[in-house]
């Protein structure tokens, strides 16, 4: 295959509709064939030479891949012992080195929680580095083949709309009425509607923001928060139940009350598309959520 080194820089092969649906902006080369090997993570910008990747002079690069979005918010867990035992350190942001702030970085185990996260095998993120998304890690060393972990940070990733389609039955978060009248205005579930700003959406610090207005934020109505309290927007104001938390298992989480999930109310009423935060419940398919990158 050609040089890789000399097409990183270049226009991606994809057609358009491909790359909108591979949105991210970053990309992961391997210098070994079919997405193996060291890994060297590859966000927006130029590479003048391999150094500036972060590789040896006379690495090879052999495949590249890109890189996903992942929306729930970042958060990982390094254990001392295999199969997450013993002390545990718990990071949401960035660590420049581990050792340094009195943490122990001979790790044995890792979960990440949420997010997408480099962890590096130096300080100062230096030395092999490994991608990682949501995922449990009984044995960090059969994983990354080294026993430490200097440094590690969260991937950033670029704003980005999506629609949000409910995993039983296809259908999308739509908005019902006008911001000029919240009082009017329902949230629910409703066909896909290619051109309606209605159905795209941005996650940004725990909100849930509208195209269509970006000011307001997805919010519980009301202000008791139980089981079938139904959704709508508002002017974000910094308030626990305008926060949520996108979950690598599906489901959207209520900050304020964390055993409260996005869901569709069901049943035969007018009302039955309407979205409501309900409890969990493994059996109900309609609190799994896919967010779709437009």
């Amino acid at each position: 295959m050609p040089d890789l080194q000399q097409t990183v820089c270049a226009k991606t092969p994809f057609d358009k509709e491909e790359r909108r649906r591979k949105k991210s902006w970053c990309w992961i080369a391997y210098d070994k064939e079919n997405f193996s090997g060291n890994q060297y993570v590859l966000e927006e910008g130029a590479y003048p030479d391999l150094p500036a990747m972060g590789c040896l002079p006379h690495t090879c690069l052999k495949s590249l891949q890109v890189i996903n979005i992942e929306f729930s918010e970042p958060a990982i867990a390094l254990f001392e012992k295999e199969n997450f035992r013993g002390k545990k350190m718990e990071f949401t942001t960035e660590i420049v080195n581990l050792k340094f702030l009195g943490y122990n970085p001979h790790v044995a185990s890792v979960q990440v929680l949420g997010g997408t996260w480099l962890v590096y095998e130096h300080s100062n993120y230096k030395g092999r580095q490994i991608l990682l998304k949501p995922e449990n890690i009984p044995n960090w060393l059969s994983l990354s083949g080294y026993h430490k972990i200097g440094s590690l940070r969260p991937l950033l990733q670029k704003r980005v709309y999506f629609k949000l389609r409910n995993k039983e039955t296809g259908q999308f978060v739509s908005t019902d009425g006008n911001v000029d009248d919240l009082n009017l205005l329902r949230m629910q579930v409703a066909d896909d509607n290619d051109k309606s700003d209605e159905q795209a959406w941005i996650y940004q610090g725990g909100y849930l923001k509208c195209r269509m207005a970006e000011d307001f934020c997805l919010t519980i109505v009301g202000s008791l928060i139980t089981p079938g309290a139904k959704l709508g927007l508002a002017l974000q104001q910094n308030e626990e139940k305008q926060q949520w938390n996108i979950n690598p298992d599906g489901r959207i989480y209520s900050k304020i009350k964390p055993n409260l999930v996005l869901d569709i109310k069901g049943g035969t009423q007018y009302d039955r598309n309407h979205l409501i935060v309900s409890s969990i419940s493994e059996d109900k398919a309609t609190q799994r959520w896919e967010p779709l990158v437009v």
